[in-house]
């Protein structure tokens, strides 16, 4: 039997994200073309006789920073999608999880949804559960919207709250990511969102058939959106002026993902994105972070 996995957990960058209405039940109807990337957390997971342990360190923050809320073990998503498996399966096995965070948190890159499914989906070998991935994505969703999208672990079209997916073809794109260095809730985003900056679901309809066919970036290009975006430049400037420098970098187009406030620059290639990561390292703030990542296809 197997005794240790090691995973990595992909990110994601929404390259289309449009909120088309709030539902009854307080959520909000969304329209996104989501698609990971390469910026990746670490875990391992050892099997143990019994129980839950997470040693969780992060590979980013500067030493003898504070430590973030969701760094404690029971805000932790990775931990509590172990404890759901193990609760929902009856699994009398149990594991010790080491996570190592490089994707920045309350960032928009969905970091604790990717931990969850990546350790929902690694339980499910190592304790030899043979739950199919529809099961596994309808465990997901119960932890958050997110995490059925990094469960089927492909570029998808994902409406209703991000739970009903669709895979897409997607060509790999090379991306600079620039993180102001703080966080944005995604609750507080969603309750900050006006009706007019919403999209019309007459307008999505007319969109949602080009989107499989947005081969080339000069066809995707047209298409990038993020409804947040109005709401949040307004209320953070710093949003506005890392655009501005992914541009004057190079980049053929600058966006916010998810509810930020990461942006991310799309680059026409490798070598175009490797030179402006290095021109934004030596003009950054001293809070910001620079990544330099692709799309995973």
């Amino acid at each position: 039997m197997k005794k240790k996995l090691e995973l990595l957990a992909p990110a994601k960058v929404n390259l289309i994200l449009r909120i088309v209405g709030k539902r009854p039940d307080g959520y909000h109807e969304l329209r996104s073309l989501m698609v990971p990337i390469s910026l990746s957390d670490e875990l391992e997971l050892e099997l143990t006789p019994a129980g839950i342990e997470l040693e969780c360190t992060s590979g980013v923050r500067p030493v003898g920073s504070d430590p973030l809320p969701d760094l404690k073990m029971e805000n932790n998503l990775a931990y509590r999608a172990a404890r759901l498996l193990q609760q929902r399966t009856q699994s009398p096995a149990g594991v010790k999880i080491k996570l190592k965070k490089f994707i920045p948190q309350a960032a928009g890159l969905g970091g604790g949804s990717a931990d969850a499914a990546a350790v929902i989906s690694g339980l499910n070998h190592l304790w030899k559960l043979r739950l199919p991935r529809e099961e596994l994505m309808r465990l997901g969703k119960s932890l958050g919207a997110d995490v059925p999208f990094f469960i089927l672990g492909k570029p998808a079209i994902a409406q209703g709250i991000g739970e009903i997916l669709s895979p897409v073809a997607h060509q790999p794109l090379w991306l600079v990511l620039t993180n102001p260095g703080f966080a944005i809730s995604t609750t507080g985003a969603y309750k900050m969102l006006e009706p007019g900056v919403l999209t019309n679901e007459d307008a999505w309809v007319k969109m949602a058939p080009l989107i499989p066919r947005a081969q080339e970036l000069n066809q995707l290009l047209p298409l990038l959106h993020n409804d947040f975006e109005f709401i949040l430049e307004q209320q953070y400037p710093e949003i506005v002026q890392l655009k501005k420098h992914l541009l004057k970098a190079g980049a053929v187009a600058a966006q916010l993902t998810g509810s930020g406030p990461t942006v991310f620059g799309i680059f026409a290639n490798q070598q175009k994105a490797q030179e402006a990561a290095s021109r934004l390292e030596a003009v950054k703030e001293p809070r910001w972070e620079i990544y330099l990542t692709k799309t995973l296809s």
